[in-house]
């Protein structure tokens, strides 16, 4: 019996370690292939009714073609344009649309300024596939017309964006010349989200195909930044947003400004006051400068 209790649990252990090893397998397998449903949920909703955007009173809706592709997105003038009117060039978050953040659009309007924002690929009613070369693509397009349609100057124009969103809104700062930077809610990278959200997973930043790595993107940001928060954000951690003070601070003489919405959670930051004030001291200053 003893002999058969030795062997038996030998084999058991066996099992379970082929077993668990099949089980990673196909769990690193899954989220290598499925990985964009993870990171682009909202691109699930393309073409749904809800997400056909209907300009309002002095909005533009604008078409661009990239390659095969159409990515649509909208110009919202200031009420009263000057000269020293800012822009912002909106970015959403991954499970938004144009349709569904018309309302922040409305609420950044109401500073005082121009707005304008575009559908990702695969996002809303742009055609295509998402990814991260494709939000990248799509910001080209629309600071392309911002520059040369609305010959809008790189020191009148701000870059925001929100959630994953920020992520796009900080590669641009670092590759564009601009105002100033404002993220709301924005994480660290890709990477750092998957290890919070699959930390049994290796080499994360190996799997991903759309890293979004704000850290790095932020050491070549020049201009003036901002980085909203809420403490109760239970899906990006607020940690996240020191961490990105911190890497924004490394550069000398950059202007690097943090507000913290408490009690706020991931969500609805723009229908906070104390957001929009924050937002609204920041576009005083760098309008200033």
């Amino acid at each position: 019996m003893h002999l058969l209790s030795k062997f038996t649990r030998r084999r058991m252990t066996r099992l379970f370690l082929l077993f668990t090893g099949i089980g990673y397998v196909m769990l690193v397998t899954l989220f290598v292939r499925f990985q964009e449903r993870l990171i682009f949920p909202g691109s699930l909703y393309r073409g749904a009714p809800f997400t056909r955007f209907t300009p309002r009173t002095s909005d533009l809706l604008l078409q661009f073609s990239l390659g095969e592709d159409t990515l649509v997105g909208f110009w919202k003038p200031a009420e009263n344009p000057k000269l020293q009117t800012l822009t912002v060039l909106y970015f959403y978050g991954n499970g938004s649309c144009l349709a569904t953040t018309q309302d922040n659009a409305e609420v950044l309007h109401s500073l005082g300024v121009n707005v304008m924002m575009i559908d990702y690929p695969g996002y809303g009613m742009s055609s295509g596939k998402p990814s991260e070369v494709g939000t990248v693509s799509a910001r080209n397009l629309a600071l392309a017309y911002l520059q040369n349609v609305q010959k809008i100057p790189s020191q009148r124009l701000i870059f925001m964006g929100s959630s994953l969103g920020g992520a796009v809104a900080i590669r641009a700062a670092s590759e564009n010349p601009c105002a100033g930077l404002i993220t709301l809610c924005t994480f660290t990278s890709m990477g750092d989200m998957a290890a919070k959200t699959l930390p049994l997973l290796p080499f994360k930043n190996k799997l991903l195909r759309h890293p979004f790595d704000s850290l790095t993107h932020l050491e070549k940001v020049t201009c003036p930044v901002l980085l909203i928060h809420g403490t109760k954000d239970r899906m990006v951690s607020f940690s996240m947003r020191d961490t990105l003070a911190k890497k924004a601070r490394e550069r000398e003489g950059r202007r690097v400004e943090t507000a913290t919405i408490e009690g706020a959670g991931h969500d609805g930051l723009l229908d906070r006051k104390e957001t929009i004030e924050a937002i609204r001291r920041f576009l005083v200053t760098v309008s200033s400068q």
